[in-house]
């Protein structure tokens, strides 16, 4: 007989498929990933009263600060406006 005339042993037994899942190695978690995702679960505690105080008092002289930035700057544009147009 011939090759041809038998068939062959794949076609008897049929295609076979391999079912297989790929399993992603997992990274440990580190310490700071770890800390994170508790911080999101946990609620903020308000503070003590001295705590709102210190804040507050650091976001007023933050403001204080930028205001009289802004109130050197103005003053210097008019003062230079001012020299030009007086011709000193």
């Amino acid at each position: 007989m011939s090759d041809q005339e038998q068939p062959s042993d794949t076609e008897q037994r049929g295609r076979r498929f391999r079912i297989g899942r790929k399993v992603k190695p997992q990274v440990p978690e580190t310490y700071a990933t770890q800390a994170m995702r508790e911080a999101e679960t946990e609620d903020a505690d308000r503070g003590t009263p001295e705590m709102d105080r210190s804040l507050r008092q650091g976001c007023t002289g933050c403001l204080r600060v930028t205001i009289l930035f802004f109130i050197i700057m103005i003053a210097s544009i008019v003062a230079t406006c001012a020299i030009r147009r007086g011709g000193v």
